[in-house]
């Protein structure tokens, strides 16, 4: 049995258990829980620990503003698919063409990358028939070249913040984005951003192997197309339409068809050129086999030109001066054939000083033709970065000497041709 004062104390602990565990429930909201029992002199502070758990925030919750994404790209089978739907639909959006585009995913800016310039052109021009034909639609191309200024850009800014007096929709083709340096290139993609809802802006990148600083400041709801070379296949294919493009009836013989494709490659331009030249001489219902191509293309006087740079950097001056003869008796003129000669000197300067990362004069595609290059390769090996420079310091004196000397000009250039041959090798 306890004993009273036990008994007492034992009480006293209870009653002061009740009104801590009280005090606790009532000030749950406060980790620091205070309380006394004045009867028996006690006060004390309690610290508690919240029973709860920081619940971890998702991923979409970790910020509210959205990460910045890069531009979508599309294979260029899938865009002509899409431009094919859009077309399709075109009146049940009462001939709203960016409308009917947007719906299929092909938002403005389009950038056209890869593959030939010519290829993306033309698919820009039937985006244009297709969509853009209507009397409320106009169709604008500007060169990236003319908006590297700052007031170039705040009138192209403005022109597309304000609605047209003449058209409701407006396709716009922004050509050689390589033009730009950095910091147009950064404010013509704060530009793009905000192109209104009137507007398609469509850039050109086809056809171009330096880096393009506009696609590192593209929105977010940019679509970019990469355009890969035709196949074979492919290739063979569009040569055979090009020529009825071109209203040439009378087709072309498969033969025909390979041998132009593996002499001049992926180049669509140099090919829409030949195709046009080789049908303009003979009759429109005559079907184009590889003897005619062989006759006037293979061995016409540009392949001529050609053999006569690998006879000049091979030293074989009789072999030079023979195939300069057979362009004269092909009425080349002595300019022509100059002009030519320079060209090929300056492409091999180009791409030498290039690879030193001495190019000191401004790219164009003139001098970077790919299958103008790849019928200099034989040469380039031959001529050093200095040679090419003194050849062509000679050539524009013959230029000049053409136009003015008292000499026939056929003797003149005849005369010149051993200053154009490669130096000699040192054994």
């Amino acid at each position: 049995m306890l004993s009273y004062s036990t008994a007492c104390r034992l009480e006293w602990f209870q009653r002061l258990y009740a009104q801590v565990a009280q005090s606790v429930e009532q000030r749950t909201e406060n980790p620091c829980v205070a309380g006394s029992i004045p009867a028996l002199g006690i006060s004390w502070i309690m610290v508690t620990k919240r029973n709860e758990t920081k619940a971890k925030p998702s991923p979409s919750n970790k910020s509210n503003s959205p990460k910045p994404t890069s531009p979508k790209k599309l294979p260029s089978t899938e865009l002509l698919t899409r431009i094919k739907r859009a077309k399709d639909s075109l009146n049940s959006v009462a001939g709203n063409p960016l409308v009917a585009l947007k719906a299929e995913g092909i938002n403005s800016p389009l950038v056209i990358t890869g593959g030939d310039e010519l290829r993306a052109k033309r698919l820009t021009q039937w985006i244009a028939e297709s969509f853009f034909a209507a009397p409320n639609c106009s169709v604008e191309k500007q060169s990236c070249a003319e908006l590297s200024s700052n007031p170039r850009l705040d009138s192209f800014s403005s022109s597309l913040s304000s609605a047209s007096l003449f058209a409701s929709f407006r396709l716009i083709v922004l050509s050689h984005p390589d033009s730009l340096r950095a910091n147009p290139a950064k404010r013509l993609g704060e530009i793009l951003e905000r192109t209104g809802d009137s507007n398609l802006i469509v850039i050109i990148a086809a056809g171009s192997d330096k880096k393009l600083l506009l696609l590192d400041h593209l929105p977010q709801g940019a679509l970019t197309v990469e355009m890969s070379d035709f196949t074979s296949t492919e290739l063979r294919n569009w040569i055979e339409k090009e020529l009825l493009k071109q209203g040439h009836q009378g087709g072309i013989t498969p033969e025909g068809t390979k041998l132009i494709a593996d002499s001049i490659g992926n180049n669509l331009a140099l090919i829409s050129q030949e195709l046009g030249r080789i049908a303009l001489m003979i009759d429109p219902s005559t079907k184009i086999d590889r003897v005619l191509i062989e006759k006037n293309l293979l061995g016409g006087p540009e392949h001529t030109s050609f053999e006569l740079i690998q006879a000049l950097g091979t030293r074989n001056l009789p072999l030079a001066q023979e195939l300069l003869q057979n362009l004269l008796e092909h009425g080349q003129h002595p300019l022509q054939i100059s002009s030519f000669l320079s060209r090929c000197f300056r492409s091999m300067l180009f791409k030498i000083s290039s690879q030193n990362s001495r190019a000191d004069f401004v790219k164009s595609p003139e001098l970077t033709n790919p299958w103008f290059m790849r019928n200099l390769t034989g040469a380039l090996s031959r001529y050093s970065e200095r040679r090419l420079r003194s050849i062509i310091e000679t050539l524009g004196a013959l230029d000049f000497q053409l136009k003015s000397s008292g000499l026939p000009p056929e003797l003149a250039l005849s005369l010149a041709l051993p200053k154009l041959r490669a130096q000699r090798r040192q054994a």
